[in-house]
């Protein structure tokens, strides 16, 4: 080829650039549903949408945090039933799905903020608490050596040993009150569900992480049977081999859950062994929203109200019964929620009847999942607006818990719809995301898969699958040589239209 006809077929490419499909940057090819407002109590439509405001983030993932925080404060003081044999406790599952910077991590801060300020209130009193379990253990010593003298002497005289005294064994200390924990083992958070009957929710920024630590250290699936059972909210019993014929009960094993997950990591929950766990959590997957400054005033009342709020659900106790143990207060479902929940039921039914694997699965939690998230609605309502406590949940609530439940099923789609890319998509969409990050007007392939995020391109044969989904959809395009100079190797074009943003 001569200079001219380089020169020509260069002109000739600079004009024939096609549209750019954008919907590659996202880890799917489907748009996300709508957030549901009327899902949203009425009390808490403004805060949702301020809180999102403030953060930057979309009103999805600030719901979800609201929700799950709410489940955790309410915990088992309360727990629905819509009939005899069937209770569902408060504690939800939230995933949320999202790439670096969409705004998952500030979304959830107001809520860890607030978790926090609630631990913190009840430090004083389980200071008192340790004051009182030094002065008894101290006691206890005291009694102990006396009585060990006494049975010395008994001995020494030929005389029956007395009885060890009931005050000689120390009680057990007092555990911190929590609310939240972030980085526990499982052995630590079974030792913290069972001082905190109420239940606790697990925070963590990476789901992938807690999904990867289970049985690091051995145990043959057993960290990932104490997690499934912690959303059935039953009585648990930990047999440890340091503590031989001591187990540890846990009396209500309880536990809420919210964490982020990057949409290429989210296959490690989805396509882990069929147990369940997949199953248990409500995906939100929203679109990410532009950076912008807050145009609301109010950010301490916000605060301030959803502190007031927690607290007055944190307030919540379980009911004491005769024999001196705690049981959840358990709360009705209105007739017209009935009927709203048999609808549901029927839906479900009719659905997973030509269904199977997990999405039936996911779809069958529905019933429960509504009992729950109504619960927690209707509370939440109730800890602002106050009044009498609720002794009955509304078909408002109920309505509403359906109403996100919609919403909801739409994610699962969403997500489901990621999980069927395939692996050069999804590569594809990470270098799709560094270039309209960067905007670079060339890209060399072997450079791009230096960059943070994206070294499964080193591969040759990986970049080039991914590369030729990026020419498909009109990001990049094989650069042509200079009049003179040899091709170099791995070196694109890249769109124009995408420094434009267009």
């Amino acid at each position: 080829m001569t200079a001219l006809e380089i020169a020509r077929a260069a002109v000739e490419q600079a004009t024939l650039w096609p549209n750019v499909d954008f919907s590659v940057i996202r880890d799917d090819r489907g748009g996300p549903p709508a957030f549901d407002w009327d899902a949203v109590p009425l009390a808490w439509r403004h805060y949702v949408a301020d809180t999102a405001a403030d953060c930057g983030a979309p009103a999805d993932y600030v719901y979800a945090g609201l929700v799950a925080v709410a489940s955790a404060a309410l915990g088992n003081a309360r727990r629905v039933s819509p009939w005899a044999g069937w209770i569902e406790q408060a504690h939800l599952w939230f995933c949320l799905v999202g790439n670096p910077s969409s705004g998952k991590t500030p979304a959830l801060k107001p809520f860890r903020d607030a978790a926090r300020a609630l631990e913190r209130a009840e430090e004083p009193g389980y200071d008192a608490q340790l004051a009182a379990h030094e002065r008894d253990a101290t006691e206890a010593a005291a009694i102990m050596g006396r009585w060990k003298v006494e049975v010395k002497d008994a001995a020494m005289a030929g005389k029956s040993p007395p009885d060890q005294p009931a005050r000689a064994v120390a009680p057990d200390p007092p555990k911190p009150p929590r609310l939240v924990a972030t980085n526990a083992t499982t052995e630590a958070l079974a030792d913290l569900l069972a001082a905190n009957p109420k239940g606790i929710l697990l925070d963590r920024d990476e789901l992938a992480g807690l999904i990867g630590q289970f049985d690091k250290y051995g145990g043959a699936g057993d960290d990932r049977a104490f997690y499934l059972e912690t959303w059935n909210g039953g009585r648990f019993v930990v047999d440890r081999k340091k503590t031989p014929g001591r187990p540890l009960r846990i009396e209500f094993a309880s536990l809420a859950v919210i964490g982020g997950i990057q949409p290429d990591r989210l296959h490690e929950i989805l396509r882990s062994p069929d147990d369940g766990l997949a199953a248990r959590f409500i995906y939100v997957f929203p679109e990410s929203v532009p950076p912008c400054r807050p145009v609301k005033a109010g950010f301490a009342e916000r605060a301030a109200l959803l502190q007031s709020a927690l607290s007055r659900l944190r307030a919540l106790s379980l009911d004491e019964t005769e024999h001196g143990a705690f049981q959840p207060r358990v709360v009705g479902l209105s007739e017209p929620g009935r009927v709203i929940l048999d609808a549901v039921r029927r839906e479900v039914w009719q659905a997973n009847s030509a269904d199977a694997g997990l999405t039936a699965g996911w779809r069958g939690k529905t019933p429960g999942r509504l009992l729950r998230l109504a619960l927690v609605l209707e509370f939440l309502a109730w800890s602002v607006t106050g009044g009498p406590e609720p002794v009955v949940i509304s078909d408002t609530a109920v309505r509403q818990a359906a109403d996100y439940l919609d919403y909801a099923t739409a994610m699962f789609e969403r997500v489901l719809g990621n999980m069927a890319l395939d692996t050069a998509t999804r590569d594809a969409a990470r270098a799709a995301r560094w270039i309209a990050e960067n905007k670079p007007a060339t890209v060399n392939g072997r450079d791009v898969s230096k960059q943070p995020g994206l070294s499964r391109l080193r591969d040759t044969e990986v970049r080039r699958r991914a590369f030729a989904v990026l020419v498909e959809t009109g990001w990049i395009r094989q650069a042509l040589p200079a009049p003179g100079v040899g091709r170099k190797p791995d070196s694109w074009e890249v769109n124009p239209a995408i420094a434009k943003g267009a």
